[in-house]
Formats: structure tokens, sequence, C-alpha cells
């Protein structure tokens, strides 16, 4: 185990599930970990914590 998971929810705006946690600082955004859910092991995407902002440029863009 690396890390615990401290906030998770489905993301609308992004249109995806987005799960907070502390991680490594080696682990950077691009790192493929596993995260485990209710006994399953899930792959998951390390993403800069910024993906509002993201969503929120192209809306605005549009």
């Amino acid at each position: 185990m690396i890390g615990r998971l401290r906030s998770c929810a489905y993301g609308f705006v992004v249109r995806r599930n987005l799960a907070y946690a502390y991680l490594p600082v080696e682990l950077k955004p691009g790192a493929t970990i596993q995260v485990e859910v209710f006994g399953n092991l899930l792959p998951a995407l390390v993403l800069p914590d910024r993906q509002l902002a993201f969503a929120e440029a192209r809306q605005h863009a549009g």
C-alpha cells in the first residue's frame, strides 16, 4: 500500500471518476496505479490536481 483515498466522487464536469489521495512525491502525473474499491483492484491514473480548471477552460473557450 502506498497511500489512502481521502475523497472520491464522479466529476460531472470532467465526465470521469475522481479520487483524491495522498501519494508519494515520486508518483508524478501520468503514473499508473491500482486502487482498491470494495475489495477489487481497479486501474487508476495519477493526474495533476487541476482537472476542474481544465474543464472550465474548455467550456469557456467553446
